[in-house]
Parts: structure tokens; C-alpha cells; sequence
């Protein structure tokens, strides 16, 4: 009984290092029980450990992103922004600019600031395939701005020097 089992685990940890070796994805999804059992914090926190390589955790691109998108759909705020840049950047996920600016979107609607600048920055430079526009990014770094982030302030004074410059 006793050798039974450990040629079961043996095998098991041969298919798992197969399959994990063989890149078999950023595919990778945890187990329903261990999400079921785990917090948003707590995926989070694999999901970092995953992109850096740490607490025992090969650093995987993939892994981490399926991670930090498991934390997302239970609405982890960090989660969702870190989400959307992999998806914009093409980091551990196939680049998808849409999924991007609907992560970004959804973390800026909860309050996250860097989200909300960087879709002021998206809007105001046309990037991720939106359509430039000074109204719509206006808007973001305002939210922005009164979360306090710097990178909106200072775009906000610069549209209202630009504005006073022209009425002169």
C-alpha cells in the first residue's frame, strides 16, 4: 500500500512538472477548491509571488496573471489594475487592448487612482486603440485628482494654463 502511493505521487509530480515545463500556460487555472477556500487578498498575494519569483514560487508570467485575475473577478482593486496593465502590455496573457481598457475601467469606477490616470493618459494620447479625446481623459484625471494622484494634478494645470493662454 505504502509503495502504491508513492509511485501515485511520483507520478503526479512528474505530470505536473511535465506539464508545468512544457509551458502549458498561462492557461494555468487554480483549482476550483483552493479558489473557493481563498481570499482575494490571499490570490493576490500568490499572484505577486508568482511575478517575482518568491516564497517558494518559480517566477511565471502566466501563473501570476491567472492569479491576479482570479483576485480581480472578486473585485481586489489592485487585482483589476494590475490585470489591466498585463493585458495592455502583453505581460504573462496575449495583449488584448479592449479586456485592458475594461480592467482599467473597472478598477478606476472602484476608486483606483493610478487606474483612473491611466486612463486620462489612454484617452489623452489615443492609446489602446480608444479614440483621443481631451473631455474623456479630463474626466479620469479628475477622479484621479481627487484621489491624489500627482500625474493627474499635473495634467489638469496644464490644460488650465493652456486654457487661460488662449483666452489671453
Amino acid at each position: 500500500m505504502k509503495r502504491v502511493f508513492i509511485v501515485s505521487f511520483v507520478l503526479l509530480a512528474a505530470i505536473a512538472t511535465t506539464a508545468y515545463g512544457a509551458g502549458v500556460r498561462a492557461n494555468f487555472s487554480p483549482s476550483e477548491i483552493s479558489i473557493q477556500q481563498m481570499t482575494a487578498d490571499e490570490m493576490f498575494h500568490k499572484a505577486q509571488c508568482f511575478m517575482l519569483g518568491q516564497e517558494g514560487h518559480p517566477q511565471h508570467n502566466g501563473k501570476a496573471a491567472e492569479w491576479f485575475y482570479q483576485a480581480a473577478e472578486k473585485a481586489h482593486v489592485e487585482a483589476q489594475n494590475v490585470m489591466a496593465s498585463l493585458l495592455a502590455d502583453g505581460i504573462g496573457v496575449v495583449k488584448d487592448e479592449a479586456e485592458a481598457i475594461k480592467w482599467f475601467t473597472i478598477a478606476a469606477n472602484n476608486g483606483h487612482a493610478r487606474a483612473q490616470s491611466r486612463l486620462g493618459t489612454i484617452y489623452s494620447r489615443g492609446l489602446l486603440g480608444v479614440t483621443k479625446s481631451d473631455v474623456e481623459a479630463e474626466k479620469w484625471y479628475r477622479m484621479a485628482d481627487k484621489n491624489g494622484d500627482l500625474v493627474a494634478r499635473k495634467w489638469l494645470l496644464k490644460k488650465e494654463n493652456e486654457k487661460k493662454e488662449q483666452e489671453k
